[in-house]
């Protein structure tokens, strides 16, 4: 073979390699494409799952809270109830009671965690 002839296969050689490296580096980015589209699935899916268990458990505290402030108009009631029965006396101490302790708020605390 003439020297022009065996650069020119040799050229073909590196053009065939090239684009097979080129191929391969296009395979490889498709495959890490598919990979992230996979992962960014699972996340959003795990994204979806993390909001609903908030809002449940938003809707519980709701509850609770109201559940809690019931026990108190409840409790208020049947101290004021109490306190109307024993006279003057009874009203000044509900006029007392009327704003809750520290004890209570802390009650109250206790029982929402």
């Amino acid at each position: 073979m003439p020297d022009g002839a065996s650069r020119a296969v040799s050229a073909g050689f590196a053009l065939n390699k090239k684009a097979s490296d080129c191929e391969s580096l296009v395979n490889r980015f498709k495959r890490r494409l598919e990979d992230e589209r996979k992962l960014q699935r699972t996340m959003k899916t795990m994204l979806a799952s993390e909001i609903e268990t908030k809002n449940m458990l938003e809707k519980l505290l709701r509850q609770c809270v109201d559940d809690v402030k019931g026990e108190i108009v409840r409790k208020r009631s049947e101290n004021k109830s109490s306190y109307i029965a024993r006279g003057k006396k009874g009203k000044k101490a509900l006029h007392e009671e009327e704003a809750l302790t520290a004890e209570e708020r802390e009650k109250i605390i206790e029982v929402l965690q």
